[in-house]
């Protein structure tokens, strides 16, 4: 899913793996920040708003896979929905599109 999202432009490779390292492996946020050289707090700004876009990406494409079956209907109204992630002035900008 991560792949495909970058594939896709959705995510940059940094994102991925900071949303595959910290969400999937043992590797805390404060490390993984440590190894790419930036801050806990702007890591998990960037871990936030990747996942919001990966949300909104996989939302987006299973309402138009599953637009007649009632248990994906059901179940993607259990997802978050990206809006409820706020707007931050002076955001943080992207790690970029390398890891």
């Amino acid at each position: 899913m991560l792949a495909r999202a970058v594939r896709e432009s959705v995510l940059t490779r940094t994102e991925a793996d900071l949303i595959g390292a910290t969400r999937l492996d043992d590797i805390t946020v404060s490390d993984w920040a440590a190894q790419h050289r930036t801050t806990s707090n702007a890591t998990y700004k960037i871990r936030r708003r990747a996942e919001a876009r990966l949300i909104a990406f996989l939302r987006d494409e299973a309402r138009s896979i599953t637009s007649d079956d009632p248990v994906a209907r059901s179940v993607m109204g259990e997802l978050p929905c990206s809006s409820t992630v706020p707007a931050r002035r002076n955001a943080v900008a992207s790690l970029g599109s390398s890891s």
